[in-house]
């Protein structure tokens, strides 16, 4: 059981509702294959965003266990359509990935929380990466490190793998991805099931992987999108 300091000015308690995302993601869980401990470190995440999500405005309905589950559900997208992909090597230990805006923590910390790759969070507004400590603190994430910047300021080109998600599909995203992934390293973009890859010199033409992700009652068709560095 997780215990979250919270103030007596927040109408609902952020320990009871990073139960309650647990509940709610708990089905997916077990038909991952995914263990207790990374559900242990998911609903103090859930409770961590719950307690910070209203006065830093990092989602929509912060106190709503289900818009929370949603999001992680969709953050694990690339684990959870590995048996036809092939894509949990990707973050397998020793992988170094980066996160591309990662604001609220989707898909990034998630995402360290179900693998052992070692994960930076790239997020400018100094508020969001405050919180993404609070959260990998409360976590205990000993894989996780926050590059309060933007990802132009990132002056390693050593990444296996990019992630990006809620960002949108232009040539800012994909310079600033080219130049921090290492020749052959992977893009992964999760997007809407129309979006168009512009032409991009760095990458490779991506690969798209449809899939469907439950959001309040209806599914909503999506598509990862992967690119491989030139």
């Amino acid at each position: 059981m997780f215990h979250v300091k919270h103030s007596s000015k927040n109408t609902a308690n952020p320990d009871e509702i990073g139960r309650q995302a647990r509940l709610e993601i708990a089905p997916f869980f077990a038909e991952m294959g995914l263990d207790d401990a990374t559900l242990d470190r998911l609903e103090a995440f859930a409770a961590t965003l719950a307690l910070w999500g209203e006065k830093t405005n990092l989602t929509a309905h912060p106190d709503d266990p289900a818009e929370i589950a949603f999001h992680i559900r969709e953050s694990l997208t690339p684990l959870a359509v590995d048996r036809d992909h092939g894509l949990s090597d990707l973050f397998a230990e020793g992988r170094r990935i980066i996160d591309i805006g990662s604001g609220a923590g989707f898909p990034g910390i998630v995402l360290a929380a179900a693998t052992k790759a070692d994960v930076t969070l790239v997020e400018p507004r100094r508020k969001r990466a405050g919180f993404l400590a609070a959260a990998a603190l409360a976590m205990r994430l000993g894989n996780v490190r926050i590059f309060n910047s933007r990802v132009s300021d990132v002056d390693e080109a050593a990444f296996d793998i990019a992630t990006a998600r809620a960002v949108k599909l232009e040539d800012e995203l994909l310079k600033s991805a080219a130049r921090a992934l290492r020749a052959s390293g992977r893009l992964i973009v999760y997007a809407s099931a129309d979006a168009e890859f512009p032409p991009a010199a760095g990458f490779e033409p991506p690969r798209r992987i449809p899939y469907a992700v439950e959001h309040r009652g209806r599914k909503i068709s999506r598509a990862l999108i992967l690119a491989v560095r030139r």
